[in-house]
């Protein structure tokens, strides 16, 4: 990337870089079906220099860098790294182990445990950590419900201790989702969005 900007005042004409960078962004993913377990790999990720004299701003991304292992026979699914999930309390990226487990065509429990990310351009760090716990509910194939209890603390105090409860409806062009999650540290409701219906 490369960009200059020109500016004239007094009849004088001034020129600066404003942009000048080297950008490398991959997505790599591996897959591998067996006649017993599934292998997924993938890195998607990058890293920006940042060429300006004089200024900082290099960094680099990482969206995901894990590995996951499917057992069909089991039903059990593990998974390793950087992910993301966007149930049990968890919304967004975090760095550690996700395993599930699928009961029968209705129930599946699962947990996860690590560090939370935030964005892709979070370092690992393990000031703030987290634990949850859950159990899916689905009766009919257009809902599933979900309950949860999640744990989080921040150096050793507690950052968040909440359960919740989440309902999905999914249909082609419909979806909507309602959630609820209350603080039982705190005793305050951390949050109770309800997503509008979309018909594409």
């Amino acid at each position: 990337q490369y960009g200059r900007e020109q500016t004239n005042s007094g009849g004088v004409t001034t020129s600066t870089t404003a942009v000048n960078g080297a950008l490398v962004y991959a997505d790599v993913l591996v897959r591998d079906r067996g006649p017993r377990f599934d292998l997924t790999g993938r890195v998607d990720g990058g890293y920006t220099q940042n060429l300006v004299a004089g200024t900082d701003g290099s960094q680099d991304r990482t969206t995901a860098a894990f590995v996951e292992v499917t057992d069909r026979s089991l039903g059990i699914t593990g998974r390793l790294g950087r992910q993301a999930l966007a149930s049990q309390g968890i919304i967004g990226l975090f760095d550690g182990l996700f395993v599930g487990y699928r009961v029968n065509d209705g129930w599946a429990v699962s947990g996860a445990a690590g560090y939370p990310a935030y964005t892709s351009y979070s370092a690992f760090g393990t000031q703030q950590r987290f634990a949850t716990v859950s159990a899916e509910y689905s009766p009919w194939r257009t809902w599933i419900f979900d309950t949860y209890f999640f744990n989080q603390t921040n150096e050793g105090f507690t950052d968040r201790r909440s359960i919740g409860v989440q309902a999905r409806y999914a249909q082609a062009g419909r979806t909507a989702v309602v959630l609820a999650d209350y603080d039982v540290a705190f005793h305050e409701l951390n949050s109770a969005p309800m997503l509008p219906i979309s018909v594409a």
